[in-house]
């Protein structure tokens, strides 16, 4: 893995753009470092962000002293729970200690050799902290005959990283540690080697990357794009019959009012990813859409906290059509959702459908917050979040303007006690809502529906859940109420067919079941339909 960072505004395909003069490749960390960079040729990376970014370690994550690639050895060790390898793993749970009175090396040897050009080393801190700092020591590369010196260190009291002036590559380094700050004996909790070429230099915030032509960008980590700025990492600006192919997940860390892509032209974009909202602040988004054209988002889309959205359709999206499959979940404290977060916000007359589950948030804003015109289409359960006062805040669905929503799935009321939020909270009264049930009320009694104005689209699986009066959980909370479910007549499931109108027919209705008892059929002359 290299870092790659621009050194000039320009096109993707322009080595001159990037430092050292060579393109990104799979696997390379891309960073804008504060350029504008125009992505005119499909793009395979592993992360593609405008933060700041760090050099690659080129050292493996190791787990043992040769797993899983490359050898790990010292001088000595205090005992088997100090191994030397901890001191070369990615995570500071474990340190590295000599044997007691001495100083001496701790080494890492390559499978093959690299160039080390700049190096960390952190000190222990559990264990005779501070004493046990190196103070004196230097860094040494391996000829293949002799040790020669790469950098000398003296009087050091803590952390440290430096530049090493190396072009040359060597299969083995080792830090020769010769004094530390008056302890027994030597603790190193973590040492990090990074490359020449897989270091360039420490980016810059800002800039970005433009699509404006078809393309396609795929990002392999488990971030993908990432958002460290008020502006958007990706601006896809291309114009129809255009189609951008986004194959990434969607990471804002970035400060209010930033986000990770933002669609300003009239394109077709494709999202295969998800979006993640990692810092707490407002305004800060994943998918910004201000303009016409179809968006198909396939992922889960996610929210965070105090009006920050994982996708997000302004008033210049009107006439857009977004689709997505997937769930809208926050998943960050647990279904029921992520407090102040609305997942999707849709200010504008557009076209939304959705193929997957919603969610309402654990505070008071919405799986989907839905604006004046809106049509939205769901194939889906939409579950009711947690309200912190308000009626209707917190619910899967929610709208206080006029609009359409059709939603083909269960609709409920989500369990948080004291607060049970509705799946669906519509205060309009020119707001059309057809759902097609069933409707399930919370343990304690909570509605799955707050709406002014509703109708229902029959199925089989058409009714309405209550909890009786026969328990605490009709007074206030107490244990959970049963249920009685009120059935449509519409609802064929639960009255025979004609055609089974007959001695033994077993019916239902609601919670209800039984054997029909009919006349024989040689009793029924008019009207019912009866065996040959």
């Amino acid at each position: 893995m290299a870092l790659r960072v621009a050194v000039a505004n320009g096109n993707w395909s322009n080595p001159a753009i990037w430092n050292n003069g060579v393109l990104p490749v799979a696997g390379d960390v891309v960073a804008s470092n504060g350029f504008t960079v125009t992505i005119d040729q499909n793009v395979n990376v592993d992360l593609l962000s405008n933060a700041v970014q760090s050099p690659a370690i080129i050292t493996a994550n190791m787990t043992s002293n040769t797993t899983p690639s490359g050898v790990v050895s010292a001088s000595s060790l205090l005992n088997t729970s100090h191994l030397p390898w901890q001191a070369f793993q990615y995570v500071s749970t474990g340190d590295w200690l000599s044997a007691v009175g001495s100083v001496g090396w701790i080494a890492y040897e390559f499978p093959t050799p690299k160039v080390v050009a700049k190096y960390t080393i952190l000190r222990s801190v559990n264990n005779n902290f501070p004493a046990s700092t190196p103070r004196d020591w230097t860094l040494e590369a391996w000829t293949g005959t002799d040790w020669i010196i790469l950098d000398t260190v003296t009087g050091n009291t803590g952390d440290y990283t430096a530049d090493v002036p190396n072009t040359t590559s060597y299969i083995q380094y080792r830090v020769n540690i010769t004094a530390i700050n008056g302890g027994a004996y030597i603790g190193i909790r973590e040492i990090f080697f990074y490359g020449a070429n897989d270091y360039g230099a420490n980016s810059v915030a800002g800039g970005g990357f433009i699509a404006n032509s078809s393309v396609t960008i795929t990002c392999t980590s488990t971030t993908g794009i990432t958002g460290g700025s008020a502006t958007a990492p990706l601006t896809v600006s291309a114009a129809s019959p255009a189609v951008v192919n986004v194959n990434s997940n969607l990471t804002n860390s970035g400060v209010d009012s930033s986000r990770v892509i933002a669609k300003t032209g009239n394109c077709t974009l494709n999202v295969v990813g998800s979006t993640r909202i990692v810092s707490f602040g407002g305004a800060r988004h994943c998918l910004v859409i201000s303009s016409t054209g179809t968006t198909n988002f396939v992922g889960g889309v996610t929210g965070a906290w105090s009006g920050s959205h994982g996708i997000l359709m302004t008033t210049g999206s009107a006439g857009a059509i977004l689709n997505i499959v997937g769930d809208i979940n926050p998943n960050k404290f647990g279904p029921g959702g992520a407090q102040n977060a609305q997942h999707l916000v849709v200010n504008t007359v557009c076209t939304i459908n959705v193929t997957g589950n919603i969610y309402g948030g654990s505070g008071n804003d919405a799986g989907i917050s839905v604006g004046a015109g809106a049509t939205i289409y769901v194939t889906g359960n939409v579950y009711g979040g947690q309200s912190l006062g308000a009626i209707g805040s917190g619910a899967g669905i929610v709208s206080g303007q006029a609009h359409f929503l059709s939603v083909i799935g269960t609709i409920f009321a989500q369990h948080t006690v004291p607060f049970e939020t509705s799946g669906v909270h519509s205060t309009s009264s020119g707001a059309i809502n057809l759902f097609s049930g069933p409707f399930v009320s919370g343990p304690y009694g909570g509605a799955p529906l707050t709406c002014t104005r509703m109708h229902l689209i029959p199925t089989t699986n058409s009714y309405f859940e209550f909890r009786d009066e026969t328990t605490n959980g009709a007074v206030s909370p107490g244990a959970v109420a049963p249920a009685t479910r009120l059935v449509s007549p519409a609802t064929i499931a639960d009255n025979p067919i004609p055609a089974d109108v007959r001695l033994g027919t077993v019916y239902s209705i609601g919670s209800q079941t039984g054997t029909l008892n009919m006349p024989h059929p040689n009793q029924v002359t008019y009207g019912v339909a009866v065996d040959n």
